[in-house]
């Protein structure tokens, strides 16, 4: 292994002495041991999949972090949920949407995303999806801007909420919005603080609900934290610099930049 180059995979055997500068050249893969597993054997790694269907998913079978994420919509109960990118979340998302416009012609879902090609990118999957669906003359499927009635919330990219310009406005959403919500991010470093921060206002929503309804309550006062730790697509940041000589892109010059960590 270490002649390989895999000097962190010999580490673990006990026995391990370290024989710094004699790799051999002819044997090295000139990488490390996690990118040539995810480049040359993603196929054998082990992974934690369910075999049994999920009668609510058509096309899939939702992991169980998917799951309980499904199991939130159907009770009306609010989520935030914090899995990798490009492990599923806005595709398990659409359920929700699928629900709404099963249930009536009057349910809307609101969906609200950081940048406008997110957005354009899940207008597209929607309409690919559902535009099928027959509707009463004067209604559409789907809208951006659609800000009639707000009975589901999705809300992509939540981490937004930790910048600094425009954090406000997602605080706001969060706080002010009356229906149940699915919060969406790949980078929450403390989802356990932030879930406790959003289930201490839905609690006060709750006490204000209970004397202006006469103790009537709601399943969508509950916010569950739904995590996925396992990532399956290589993420990799990286700088970009052109070359010193010319100030261009040369191809060996963005060979030798492409890999530079920030």
């Amino acid at each position: 292994m270490q002649k390989l180059g895999f000097d962190d995979v010999a580490a673990t055997f006990h026995d391990f002495h370290s024989e710094s500068g004699k790799k051999s050249e002819q044997l090295s893969v000139h990488t490390t041991s996690v990118r040539f597993q995810l480049e040359h054997m993603g196929h054998l790694l082990k992974r934690d999949e369910r075999t049994d269907p999920d009668r609510r998913v058509d096309h899939f079978i939702p992991d169980t972090w998917q799951r309980e994420l499904l199991d939130a919509v159907d009770k009306n109960e609010s989520a935030v949920i914090v899995a990798p990118t490009s492990s599923g979340k806005t595709y398990a998302s659409y359920y929700c949407m699928e629900k709404v416009l099963r249930q009536s012609n009057d349910g809307v879902v609101v969906y609200v995303s950081p940048t406008k090609a997110l957005v354009n990118q899940v207008v597209a999957t929607i309409y690919a999806r559902f535009h099928r669906k027959n509707l009463p003359e004067g209604r559409a499927v789907y809208g951006v801007f659609t800000r009639d009635y707000r009975f589901n919330t999705l809300n992509s990219q939540v981490h937004c909420l930790g910048q600094e310009i425009g954090a406000e406005v997602w605080e706001h959403l969060l706080l002010m919005i009356r229906c149940p919500f699915l919060a969406l991010s790949a980078t929450i470093g403390n989802p356990d603080d932030f879930l406790g921060w959003l289930q201490a206002a839905q609690d006060f929503r709750e006490q204000q609900d209970k004397q202006d309804s006469g103790g009537k309550q709601r399943n969508s006062y509950r916010i569950r934290l739904v995590t996925c730790d396992e990532r399956y697509s290589d993420l990799e940041k990286s700088i970009y610099l052109p070359s010193p000589n010319n100030g261009g892109f040369s191809k060996k010059t963005m060979k030798i930049r492409e890999w530079l960590r920030c």
